[in-house]
């Protein structure tokens, strides 16, 4: 009972966020007692002190769609409710990858963007963009044929084999062939014949 009131920031699912998602120096398993069994030991004491020492109230602030694995656990069926997110979901599309909520519009270093999953380092979910307007594809909306329709009316064919990335026309020294777009992100190596 230290503070009337206890106000944690940062608490994301990202590199720097809470709990951190960098990796611990070697050096300090060399001097810690002994292995923990279960991920963010020592964050997860810290955040433990934190919500337990407010006089009057915990605020917690979470990017919506964004929240770190602590706050996941807290907002789990079963459990008062402890956490008001504010804001809105930085997307409405889910990771194809990990499944995660959010996939965020990422800038490229040659002005363009793409969509990546927000818990990147952790996962290299990503969202193809539509050949000719600004949208993600998500494949999770795609028809009973494999098939999904962007905003812009355009139709883009969903690989049959990994059901996460789209199928382009590539150019092979064989000519041109269909290939899936997660073949340099998961390895999808799906191709089709040029009809």
């Amino acid at each position: 009972m230290e503070r009337d009131w206890i106000i944690v920031v940062e608490n994301k699912s990202d590199t720097y966020g809470f709990p951190s998602e960098v990796e611990d120096d070697p050096v300090l398993h060399m001097v810690t007692a002994e292995e923990q069994n279960y991920a963010h030991a020592e964050e997860r004491r810290l955040f433990y002190v934190v919500v337990t020492r407010a006089k009057r109230g915990v605020v917690l602030l979470t990017p919506a769609g964004e929240s770190s694995d602590f706050i996941r656990e807290i907002e789990a069926p079963g459990y008062q409710k402890f956490v008001d997110v504010y804001g809105t979901r930085a997307s409405q599309l889910n990771c194809p990858v990990c499944k995660g909520p959010t996939i965020r519009k990422t800038a490229k270093k040659d002005g363009g963007f793409f969509f990546a999953c927000a818990r990147f380092p952790r996962c290299n979910g990503t969202l193809k963009q539509c050949t000719n307007c600004d949208a993600a594809i998500d494949p999770t909306k795609a028809d009973a044929t494999g098939v999904i329709k962007c905003g812009c009316s355009t139709r883009h064919r969903i690989c049959s084999q990994c059901k996460q990335g789209t199928m382009e026309l590539r150019r092979g020294k064989y000519g041109e062939f269909w290939g899936c777009s997660q073949y340099g992100v998961t390895g999808c190596n799906n191709t089709q014949k040029k009809r």
